[in-house]
C-alpha cells in the first residue's frame, strides 16, 4: 500500500492522478469505483488538503483559512492508493513519472490536476509584493482580504478590484462575481 509513503505495492497504476486537491481527488474517487483495487493511484505531497473553492470566502473575510483545512489521509479514496510524494520528472513518451527519491511509476492514464506558482516564472515573488494576492492557493490566500481592506482604507476613489477569470473550467467562476462584489 503506498499510503503515507508505505512501500507501494505496485508500481503501475491504470490510472495514475497527480495533485490530491478536489480535482484530483474527484476524478479518482469517480474511477476507484469503477476500476479493481489498487488500479488508481494518487501522487500527493501534503498531508493537508485545502478545499479551494472555499478559498473565495476566505479571500473576502467571511471564513478562515482552518475552515477549508483537512487532512488527505480521511479523503483518500477507499480503493486507492495514495502516494505521499512528489513528482519530479513526466516522461509521457514511456507513460511513466519519477518521484521525489528516484522510483518510478507507470501508468495507462494520467491525469494531472495541479496548479503550481512556483512554475509560472516570477509568480511566487509577485505574490509577495503588495497588492498582488491569489485566491487559488492557501499560502496566499488569506493575504487577499487584507490587501481588500488596505485597499479600500488606503483609496479615496471608488473601489473596483481587477480580477481575471481563468479560461480553465475547473476553477470557480463565480469567484469573480463574488470578489468583485464585497
Amino acid at each position: 500500500m503506498g499510503w503515507l509513503g508505505l512501500a507501494i505495492s505496485s508500481k503501475h497504476f491504470k490510472l495514475l492522478v497527480v495533485g490530491g486537491g478536489a480535482g484530483g481527488l474527484g476524478a479518482a474517487s469517480k474511477l476507484a469505483r469503477k476500476l479493481p483495487k489498487g488500479s488508481v493511484g494518487i501522487v500527493e505531497p501534503h498531508e493537508d488538503h485545502y478545499y479551494q473553492p472555499g478559498f473565495t470566502l476566505v479571500g473576502g473575510g467571511l471564513m478562515n483559512l482552518e475552515a477549508n483545512k483537512r487532512k488527505e489521509a480521511k479523503l483518500i479514496p477507499r480503493d486507492a492508493t495514495w502516494i505521499q510524494n512528489e513528482v519530479v520528472l513526466f516522461t509521457p513518451t514511456q507513460n511513466a513519472l519519477t518521484l521525489k527519491g528516484g522510483e518510478d511509476l507507470s501508468y495507462d492514464y494520467m491525469v494531472i490536476a495541479h496548479l503550481r506558482f512556483d512554475k509560472i516564472k516570477g509568480a511566487l515573488e509577485l505574490l509577495e509584493t503588495a497588492g498582488v494576492c491569489s485566491n487559488y492557493s492557501p499560502f496566499h490566500v488569506e493575504k487577499h482580504f487584507q490587501e481588500v481592506l488596505t485597499f479600500k482604507l488606503n483609496s479615496d476613489e471608488e473601489y473596483s478590484e481587477r480580477t481575471t477569470t481563468p479560461s480553465t473550467p475547473s476553477i470557480t467562476p463565480s469567484s469573480k462575481v463574488f470578489m468583485n462584489n464585497l
